[in-house]
């Protein structure tokens, strides 16, 4: 058991009091029995409700939060059964008992009559205020595991007077803030909130309370979802094969499907994109926002209120944080939100990380997301990714571009006849490259540009394994470790150690 003690400074007219409080950080175990509430009379008649769920669920949580375990306790723990309802007249004479199944050891047990618990209890059986479900089990038992499946029993609703509200013809009942859904067999039907019937029970499927507004529910019928309001009227003309409430970035609409076709429907249930799009999502900047859309092979872009923005002409369009890559029959391009052009379409390809990439007949052009050119020659195709920069080459020489840095872009020519790079030392942000020009090596640094160690030697060698330490090889075939920048190379060693 773990305790937490509470450390206070005491004055000299302070006492320590005999008995110290603590914290017990462990949940207390739940009661033997289920707790009993005996509900205020109604009509001379007094509902008393034994409440074995949530008895089940406290034994089911203190076990989870104790003893945790890779089965679920909710799956081990075996459930009680529903909740037991006596109703009784001011006599204590009991009239009738609701969900019993044989558990009748109660009768002995109850408070006097004129008992009336303490508080107000919402407990899980209230189905609205002071409504409970009960059920009619002709010859289920007590044994019976009301988790699994669907109940052999009819269910309904009783009101605290303990009278029967809402028949027990249904086989189950699931609770909105506007009413209610009752189950017969798969078809599912619509109460209001005072049991009348607003729709026939022949819906199947998918049920659901838009969030976007209470007043409507989304429902299948046929394999097909329609929106129906609060007061059973089908909103929607036509049913569609989904109906999802998106809020996205602001917005608030229904994501809609058709045939495997994506459109968009207002808040209010207009119909905004017409469900004839392979590809619809929305894309989001400072100023604008638009959906972007595929119509067959072609790609364009609405205006959130369905107007259009691009017409479907373009190849390709993708949405990027500041800008969109599009593709017309000129080749791949980048334009701003606002649709105006930042980097003309004429490339055959494009590759966004932090700036962006394109090629053309074999070679590779540099720009800034503001559509500035990096460096002015182009590089060939063969370019190599390490650990957050590029190495280019061009004519047979090579250089590097690092995205990585704080102050932009480091940008080295291509002017080494080889570069290596060298495993980073992570810990200090330092990423050192083997560079070569004509027959000698030096290190260069590729996060601040600068070299290392000049080009004056021999070879240099990195373990591969280990702490990878560094060597240096002078001319007069002598060995040193480099340990950083700066720091004078001691040559007092025969070979590299591997």
């Amino acid at each position: 058991m773990f305790f937490l003690l509470v450390a206070t400074s005491l004055s000299a007219q302070d006492t320590i009091p005999a008995s110290i409080a603590i914290i017990d950080f462990f949940p207390q175990p739940p009661n033997d029995e289920p707790l009993t509430i005996y509900h205020p009379f109604k009509n001379d008649r007094q509902l008393v409700e034994i409440n074995y769920h949530d008895h089940w669920q406290q034994e089911v949580d203190f076990m989870e939060r104790t003893q945790p375990r890779g089965m679920a306790w909710a799956a081990v723990i075996p459930y009680r059964g529903p909740n037991v309802y006596i109703v009784r007249g001011r006599n204590g004479n009991i009239i009738k008992t609701y969900n019993d199944f044989g558990r009748g050891v109660f009768k002995d047990s109850l408070e006097p009559p004129g008992f009336v618990s303490d508080g107000l209890y919402h407990v899980h059986s209230q189905y609205g205020n002071g409504r409970f479900r009960v059920y009619d089990c002709k010859g289920l038992d007590s044994g019976f595991d009301f988790r699994r499946g669907s109940l052999p029993c009819k269910t309904g609703l009783i009101d605290l007077a303990g009278n029967i509200i809402l028949p027990m013809k249904y086989d189950n009942i699931y609770m909105t803030n506007k009413g209610y859904f009752v189950f017969k067999g798969e078809k599912y039907g619509m109460l209001n909130k005072d049991l009348k019937p607003i729709t026939p029970v022949k819906y199947e499927g998918r049920y659901l309370q838009s969030h976007l507004d209470d007043k409507v529910f989304i429902v299948e019928e046929n394999g097909k979802q329609k929106i129906v309001s609060q007061d059973g009227e089908e909103k929607t003309r036509k049913g569609f094969d989904k109906i999802d409430p998106v809020q996205n970035r602001g917005m608030e609409y229904y994501y809609i499907m058709d045939e495997g076709k994506r459109g968009i429907m207002g808040k209010n249930l207009e119909l905004i994109i017409p469900p004839n799009h392979e590809a619809l999502y929305l894309t989001n900047y400072e100023n604008q926002k638009y959906f972007l859309a595929q119509k067959k092979e072609k790609y364009g872009l609405y205006y959130t209120d369905g107007s259009i923005a691009l017409p479907f002409k373009y190849g390709f369009l993708k949405a990027f944080k500041d800008f969109i890559q599009i593709k017309t029959k000129e080749g791949h391009g980048i334009i701003r939100p606002d649709l105006s052009e930042l980097i003309p379409p004429g490339f055959d390809t494009l590759v966004v990380y932090n700036n962006i990439r394109c090629l053309k007949d074999g070679y590779w052009t540099f720009y800034t997301p503001e559509g500035e050119r990096i460096s002015e020659v182009e590089y060939e195709h063969t370019i190599k990714w390490y650990y957050g920069y590029y190495i280019v080459s061009k004519d047979g020489k090579y250089g590097l571009l690092n995205e990585r840095v704080e102050n932009g872009v480091l940008f080295i020519p291509a002017i080494y006849d080889e570069l290596q790079p060298l495993y980073p030392d992570f810990e200090n942000n330092l990423r050192y490259n083997a560079v070569r020009i004509g027959k000698y090596w030096g290190l260069l640094e590729s996060v601040s540009g600068e070299m290392a160690v000049p080009i004056q030697y021999e070879e240099i060698f990195q373990q591969t394994s280990g702490k990878r330490k560094i060597y240096i090889k002078n001319k007069a075939g002598k060995w040193a470790e480099f340990k950083k920048k700066g720091k004078v190379l001691n040559f007092n060693l025969d070979r590299a150690r591997h």
